[in-house]
């Protein structure tokens, strides 16, 4: 068996295990009773917002690739791109595959232009990483704020000092690249710093968008906590979803399935959020992102038939 298709059943047998952890303590007829009372009208609003931080990574990858391709691209260009990135991410065995189809519609399109750089490659690796350190700063700091029992909170905490330790160590990593010898991966990483180096504002601006983007991530599933009735301190909201996130990115399971569940059951629960209620807004999060890709998908599909002669 190869290491990739070995890789793939191993995330699958984790995602198999830990949606049965969940499932196992919980009343299936409560979780279906509890998504009936979800309010429509703020589910619509956590939809628009899940839309929203699709513009905001829009507009940070629009700034990324500015200064390396010496123009500014079409917003509703990569705006579509992106959506399209979004319904592979969701088919594909992670984030990897959507993000190589940004690369590679930007390097096309690049390849026609005269004196374009037509190093997109950077531009998705540095609008993502920017995005990881949103994440990260975000929950660091609301984490400060946080009134929870001691052992709780030491708990949340702790996971942030790892994240921000983690991302420490990716940005030292980084500037040390250029005492490594080179190598495939060495010279990609060295191919994104040496690029913005000199761009701050280009990194100024796309760190921004990626702060919107943790925003709407967040207020996303505040809104369906509203469309419970639920009460849930707002500052709570801001130091756990952004870890949940950053869990749900990692290669642990499919799709982070399971990963995504058992993060909100466990981290809602510490503010009383009863299992089945969190595991509803959990499952109601992921279907509102199947929208978002649904729309991609649709997106993909018309280019296709625009590209087909007749």
């Amino acid at each position: 068996m190869s290491r990739r298709r070995l890789t793939l059943v191993a995330r699958v047998v984790v995602t198999v295990t830990l949606l049965a952890v969940v499932a196992r303590s919980l009343d299936g007829a409560a979780v279906f009773g509890t998504v009936r009372r979800f309010a429509p009208e703020w589910v619509l609003v956590a939809l628009a917002l899940q839309f929203a931080g699709v513009v905001a990574s829009t507009l940070a990858w629009q700034s990324l690739l500015a200064p390396v391709e010496d123009r500014r691209r079409d917003f509703g260009t990569l705006f579509r791109l992106y959506l399209v990135s979004r319904f592979f991410t969701l088919v594909g065995p992670g984030t990897v595959v959507g993000d190589a189809t940004r690369v590679y519609q930007t390097r096309r399109d690049a390849a026609t232009h005269r004196g374009a750089l037509a190093t997109p490659t950077a531009a998705v690796v540095a609008e993502k990483a920017l995005y990881a350190g949103a994440l990260v700063a975000v929950a660091a700091v609301a984490s400060r704020f946080v009134t929870l029992p001691a052992s709780a909170l030491d708990g949340l905490r702790l996971v942030g000092v790892a994240l921000v330790v983690g991302a420490v160590g990716v940005v030292v990593g980084a500037v040390a690249v250029d005492r490594i010898p080179s190598s495939g991966l060495v010279d990609a990483v060295r191919g994104v710093v040496d690029g913005y180096a000199d761009r701050p504002a280009a990194l100024f601006l796309a760190g921004v968008a990626s702060l919107a983007t943790v925003a709407a991530t967040v207020l996303s599933t505040w809104a369906l906590v509203t469309a419970l009735g639920l009460s849930v301190p707002h500052v709570y909201l801001w130091a756990t979803v952004p870890l949940v996130a950053v869990l749900v990115a990692l290669p642990i399971s499919v799709q982070g399935l399971g990963v995504r569940e058992g993060a909100y059951v466990f981290l809602l629960g510490y503010v009383g959020v009863a299992p089945e209620a969190a595991l509803a807004i959990s499952v109601t999060n992921f279907g509102l992102s199947l929208v978002v890709a649904a729309v991609g998908a649709t997106c993909y599909l018309a280019g296709r038939r625009e590209a087909t002669p007749a």
